[in-house]
């Protein structure tokens, strides 16, 4: 059955006739056209709702006007469509424009007449300008689902172009990319077996159904070979990485979900250790995916933690081991996290209904929680009040701060077992990062928190006022429903780093990730070979600083204070 609920744009460009500083490309055409055999045979979209530019077609023009087919065709399906753009060629860096990075057309460097008989060069195709063509495509409703671009070029592209660094995004602008990376990295060519990194994607595309993959878990097993001369590592931006892939609308996996893979043929590691509250003893499932579906993703097994390191975990497999899966030096899969089992840490829990809560929270889930119900509230860490079939939360001893409310604001229904449990189990969750001290210290890496003017915003302008973050960390910000901020990281040392943002919001339980460096392939798609984004003596904003939809909004309910969030 043919899918016309996509629409495609691919570009391949081997020949740059007018820029003598770009070397002709042996692959790129071809590549270009195995992605087309790929949508055709394996999506079965059918070759009319696939716009295919090679060489000379692939001008600046014509690409912009490939660009305004997309549009017009997702306009004229009121937005019941889905994108895919793929670009394979040349790229360069700007050095004219603070070292944005810029596609090369196939015309790129030529010059042509203009008006009054002076000429112009025909210039690249920057971030921004892609920008501005993802704007055009969100105007006509294509970005309520996913957007992937995808780029092979002999330098990444690291556009800036995604709204999902702010809290309360106004528009849902959706992308994806996955690219070749570094700067000093160019990409390899075999003229005879196409491009490395095109035959690789295109490889593991098609081990599988695309609905079972997510941004995240393609960029897990996308390790590209690399050739001595022609390091390389696949990029991935996307402020859904976790959507389903081409179609995703960013929920279709579950951030829960851990990359386990073996190690050398020997031991199962689970990519998750200390850092993330992991402790010995603690028991996982196994899945083949990171999808949230449990039908489309079941459990097939049982792990459990014998060693905990802080960034990874070794595991072992529980009898009886599963006959349907055969594991291989190179298998990929996840885990969940079922029991966390720590005796000597439990959370101590009160209700002044004991025989209530025993029924909300038996013994396999006390153990599962790493908790137990004590008789005394002087002696509870979280006291449970119900009130007019509503479930309160009061914070005590292990759990309460002086800078927080004991009572949290908000409530659930008394005959909702699992959302209960939730609370109990994100509150032990919340308190564990929330006190946890690093066991590295960070000297000369420093934050900055800071309002932006309403009035410079509506022209256009981005004017920071003042850091209202102090030396600890912390702000009393009022009225702050009514403001957007940016963030602002500075290095000061002379390391790179590979900084993460995450909001702690007090009220709700939760820890959001505002801000995380792009996922590389490679090994588990840890990013060691990526672009470092904040560099020694550098600072890193947060946020695409061009458009206000980028900027961080904190939402608090009128006539009401919140509590302090942590970012």
């Amino acid at each position: 059955m043919m899918s016309t609920h996509f629409v495609c744009l691919t570009v391949g460009i081997n020949l740059y006739p007018d820029h003598k500083g770009l070397p002709i490309l042996a692959t790129a055409v071809t590549d270009a056209n195995n992605v087309d055999n790929y949508l055709q045979t394996e999506l079965n979209i059918p070759k009319e709702n696939i716009l295919s530019l090679r060489d000379q077609t692939a001008t600046r023009k014509g690409i912009f006007d490939g660009l305004e087919w997309l549009v017009n065709q997702v306009e004229a399906r009121a937005g019941n469509v889905y994108v895919i753009i793929f670009f394979t060629g040349h790229a360069v860096w700007d050095g004219m424009a603070s070292g944005n990075s810029m596609l090369c057309p196939s015309d790129f460097g030529k010059e042509v007449m203009i008006e009054g008989d002076c000429t112009k060069t025909i210039d690249g195709i920057s971030d921004s300008i892609l920008s501005e063509w993802l704007r055009k495509f969100g105007a006509v409703g294509v970005l309520k689902t996913h957007l992937p671009l995808c780029i092979d070029c002999d330098f990444g592209l690291l556009l800036s172009l995604t709204t999902g660094l702010t809290v309360r995004p106004r528009i849902r602008q959706v992308f994806a990319e996955a690219s070749l990376s570094r700067r000093s990295q160019r990409s390899y060519e075999n003229p005879e077996e196409g491009g490395l990194f095109v035959n690789r994607f295109l490889s593991v595309l098609r081990q599988e159904n695309f609905k079972t993959f997510t941004d995240v878990s393609l960029m897990h097993r996308l390790s590209v070979p690399t050739e001595p001369e022609f390091p390389q590592t696949p990029h991935c931006i996307s402020n859904r990485i976790y959507g389903t892939l081409f179609i995703g609308r960013g929920d279709e996996g579950d951030t829960s979900f851990v990359v386990t893979a073996m190690e050398e043929g020997q031991c199962w590691i689970v990519r998750a250790g200390s850092a993330a509250g992991i402790r010995a003893c603690s028991v996982w499932s196994m899945h083949r995916t990171n999808l949230a579906d449990s039908q489309e993703n079941p459990e097939f097994g049982r792990l459990t933690v014998i060693q905990v390191d802080l960034f990874s975990s070794t595991v072992n497999l529980i009898p009886p081991l599963p006959s349907a899966i055969s594991f291989t030096a190179n298998s990929i899969l996840y885990s969940k996290l079922v029991r966390n089992t720590d005796s000597s840490e439990p959370i101590s829990v009160y209700s002044s209904d004991k025989a209530w809560l025993e029924l909300v929270i038996p013994p396999a889930v006390q153990t599962e929680l790493s908790i137990r119900i004590v008789d005394d509230i002087e002696e509870s860490d979280l006291a449970l009040w119900v009130d007019q079939g509503k479930v309160r939360f009061q914070r005590r001893k292990k759990l309460q701060t002086s800078y927080r409310e004991p009572v949290m604001r908000g409530s659930v229904n008394a005959e909702n077992v699992s959302a209960i449990r939730n609370v109990v189990k994100a509150s032990i969750f919340f308190d564990y990062h929330l006190k946890r001290n690093s066991q590295r210290e960070f000297k000369g890496v420093r934050m900055e928190l800071k309002e932006v003017d309403e009035e410079e915003l509506e022209e256009g302008n981005l004017c920071p006022k003042e850091n209202v973050l102090s030396d600890e960390w912390s702000a009393t910000v009022h009225d702050c429903e009514q403001k957007r901020f940016v963030v602002t990281l500075h290095n000061e040392t002379n390391i790179p780093f590979y900084p993460y943002l995450f909001y702690f919001d007090p009220d709700k339980l939760t820890i959001t990730s505002l801000y995380s460096p792009p996922v590389g392939g490679g090994k588990d798609g840890f990013t060691s070979l990526v672009d470092v984004p904040l560099t020694p003596k550098k600072q890193l904003n947060i946020g695409n600083i061009n458009a206000d939809d980028g900027l961080l909004a904190f939402d608090v309910a009128k006539g009401e204070d919140a509590e302090v969030g942590y970012l």
